[in-house]
């Protein structure tokens, strides 16, 4: 047998029964094991390696695939259900990939009965590993002309990462250009949204774009009498995968079989894929027992993507308490069922066999949230403060009888992040396939007389390694002094260099300074009044310290914020007597400011989208800079930068954010932004398809382009990580950390 890695299993079921079984040998990443308790009955399903002793060597969870359901979505975008009968489920091709195991002798399928998915899971199929025929690609692909397929976004060897495929259909060759922006917008607010945003969870997935030709854009769109969803034209549109909309309910039916033929000819080793179907006719269909998503490209798309997500790579269940809909279903009304196997559901109350346990503080009252009627889908009105986690009734497509662990989450809803349970379940089965680096500063000056940038300078102190990572970057300069700030592993550590951008000495835990710091995802930090300010997202919450360079102290204590939720990033500057901090929560911005002297906050959070008004869709990241009684905001979305400006004089901002035109065009997957000022010059910084370029303004007028800092380009061997920028003596400064491949 060849040294191969790994193995993709094609299952073909028809009515209930595996009828034929195919492998295919190859080098991709595979997921960990799945742990199931001993003893406890699970419902769902899931696949086991054996070995000849029949023991489980392997297991991996997949969502029930018997059902005649499918995932559709709501055409507002405001959530999800599914839709029965769909298709022919009759027979379905179940596609999973496995280790390549030696000591395994056969794979073994369990599933709960159709009819009864609640109930206990049952073995439906013992194949012999020797019984599994080759799988054979003997199907005619289209003209190669017709199609084209490269990689966008590159964390290295795909047999090492998560490899998720944008593919394009209902896209004339003239709009090319279109698909782009809609295959980076889906990117973008992918690596924007935790965990994702995490620049270790983020290095674990490659993306790869295949374009197709079709002759008619848009999709063949059908006209049902009797359903209000489906008021389309009937007329037939000639698109590559000959897609067609409302056949039932919203659902998207197109050529699956050429879509994974074309995969498998594209990216051997892919794990996911997301067609784009270009129309802005709201739709989108799930198919997870393929891992295959579909969604038109109509407001909100993006949401469909990073939900089914949840599905395709991490098992997770849904967490809505509906099937067809609160008021269709007759049968929802309580789960009577056996445990369910996914991570993020479950029926059991006691607090010590709870299998989110260690999150639930013992404070918490189980069950937190009951639905005080089962005949009617629960209202999401938490008792508790907003992120606790606990027991809330009414998930996995019930009213009552079954839990979730938050009152929100993205596998319930669409404009909400995941709970905790979820985060940690993706970051879990994410690890595996992150880079594992050791973070390396880089800097790098910019001379103002000839606007070029200085060779790399290389610091020469280094963290230790570790096993997994989460990582960012934040930097900010007095005259004679630069404070960097790390996150590895979840740990902050500082250091400080010298006018020259050289250590003195090893980076430090803060957490050796400062008292309170736990887990911390992001950072931002600045000087002002003598001081570097620090902001940190703390297990969770938005806290802050600083260093007085008087008499080189720490605040020894982590000191509270107003309070603010679902902080996913964070931004400060100084201006006049107060600190200005921006911070990113539910894809919008708000803002606050701290009065040096008082030494107190605003009690309310402004929310920068009801004094600024029309920008982005969506808010991905955000950065601040203050100047001669301003703040400027800059935000990317949609591919693009936006800025606006608050004037402390009148307390008034900017009327509108305002898109930086000319320097926005070209732009793709910005992974980074940061920004400072020297006088009348500003200076944006932005990593963009992993690659650092800077741009500037001069009074009010932009550079034409963002242009490519050729210092700080990496070399095949590496990637960047993050940016930050710095003004250091007077001089612009830039600091990357490199991730090696």
């Amino acid at each position: 047998m060849e040294n191969v890695s790994s193995l993709r299993l094609y299952f073909t079921i028809t009515n209930g029964k595996c009828t034929i079984s195919q492998m295919e040998r190859l080098n991709a990443a595979v997921a960990p094991s799945y742990h199931l308790e001993e003893g406890v009955a699970y419902s769902g399903a899931w696949i086991e390696l054996q070995n000849a002793s029949g023991q489980a060597l392997y297991r991996q969870l997949v969502l029930p695939f018997l059902t005649k359901d499918t995932e559709v979505f709501d055409i507002n975008g405001r959530g999800f259900r599914c839709s029965r009968f769909a298709h022919n489920r009759n027979k379905i091709e179940l596609i999973v990939i496995v280790p390549n195991l030696p000591d395994t002798t056969k794979v073994v399928l369990f599933h709960s009965p159709v009819e009864h998915v609640e109930q206990p899971a049952q073995k439906i199929a013992s194949i012999p590993l020797t019984e599994i025929q080759s799988y054979r690609h003997d199907r005619t692909l289209p003209d190669p002309s017709t199609y084209s397929c490269r990689k966008v976004v590159n964390n290295g060897d795909d047999s090492l990462r998560l490899n998720i495929v944008i593919v394009a259909e209902g896209y004339r060759d003239e709009e090319k250009a279109k698909f782009e922006h809609d295959m980076a917008f889906a990117i973008n607010s992918m690596l924007n949204t935790p965990p994702f945003s995490k620049g270790g969870i983020s290095s674990a997935f490659n993306f790869y774009a295949i374009t197709t030709k079709s002759n008619e854009s848009g999709s063949t769109l059908w006209k049902i009498k009797d359903q209000i969803d489906c008021k389309g034209d009937d007329i037939i549109r000639d698109t590559f995968f000959k897609s067609n909309i409302c056949l039932t309910s919203r659902i998207i039916a197109l050529d699956t079989d050429l879509l994974k033929d074309i995969c498998h000819a594209c990216v051997p080793e892919w794990s996911s894929i997301l067609v784009l179907v270009n129309t802005k006719e709201w739709a989108g269909t799930s198919r997870t027992w393929e891992s295959i998503c579909m969604s038109t490209v109509a407001n909100g798309y993006d949401y469909i993507f990073i939900h089914e997500l949840g599905h395709n790579i991490y098992k997770l269940a849904d967490e809505y308490p509906y099937r067809l809909g609160c008021d269709i279903d007759t049968d929802r009304d309580r789960y009577s069922g056996a445990e369910p196997s996914q991570a993020n559901v479950t029926i059991q109350t006691e607090r010590d066999k709870l299998k989110w346990g260690k999150y639930v503080d013992y404070l918490t009252p189980l069950p937190t949230l009951r639905n005080p009627d089962p005949k009617k889908c629960p209202e999401a009105i938490d008792p508790q403060k907003e992120g606790t986690v606990g027991l809330y009734e009414g998930a996995y497509y019930y009213h009552s009888g079954v839990y979730r662990p938050q009152c929100h989450c993205r596998m319930r809803e669409n404009a909400e992040n995941f709970c905790r349970v979820c985060t940690d379940t993706i970051i879990q089965y994410t690890k595996p396939h992150q880079i594992t680096y050791k973070p390396i500063t880089w800097l790098s000056f910019f001379n103002e007389s000839n606007h070029s940038w200085s060779a790399a300078l290389r610091a020469d102190k280094e963290l230790p390694q570790f096993s997994d990572n989460t990582y960012d970057i934040a930097c900010a300069g007095a005259d004679q002094q630069l404070l960097v700030l790390l996150i590895d592993d979840d740990m902050l550590y500082f250091n400080f260099a010298n006018y020259a951008g050289m250590f003195s000495d090893n980076f430090t835990a803060l957490s050796t300074k400062v008292q309170g710091i736990g887990k911390v995802s992001k950072v931002a930090c600045c000087y002002w009044e003598n001081r570097f300010w620090i902001f940190l997202i703390n297990d969770g919450r938005l806290m802050m310290t600083w260093y007085n360079r008087t008499n080189g102290q720490w605040e020894n204590q982590l000191k509270a914020m107003a309070d603010l939720t679902d902080v996913s990033s964070v931004s400060c500057t100084g201006v006049n007597t107060q600190i200005f901090v921006c911070a990113r929560s539910k894809d919008r911005v708000f803002v606050n400011s701290y009065n040096i002297p008082t030494r107190t906050w605003k009690n309310v959070w402004t929310d920068l989208g009801n004094y600024s008004t029309g920008g982005p869709q969506e808010i991905w990241d955000m950065d601040c800079c203050g100047y001669s009684g301003q703040v400027e905001v800059l935000v990317t979305g949609d591919n693009r930068i936006w800025q606006t400006r608050y004037n402390l004089a009148d307390h008034t901002w900017q009327s509108e954010l305002e898109e930086i035109t000319n320097c926005s065009k070209g732009l793709g997957i910005i992974t980074a932004l940061t920004c400072a000022r020297i006088g009348k010059v500003f200076y944006v910084c932005v990593i963009n398809n992993g690659k650092p370029f800077f741009t500037m303004r001069h009074d009010r007028k932009w550079d034409d382009s963002f242009k490519l800092i050729k210092s700080l380009d990496c070399s095949s061997d590496n990637t960047l990580g993050s940016m930050s920028t710095a003004i250091l003596g007077g001089r612009l400064m830039t600091c990357v950390g490199l991730q090696a491949l």
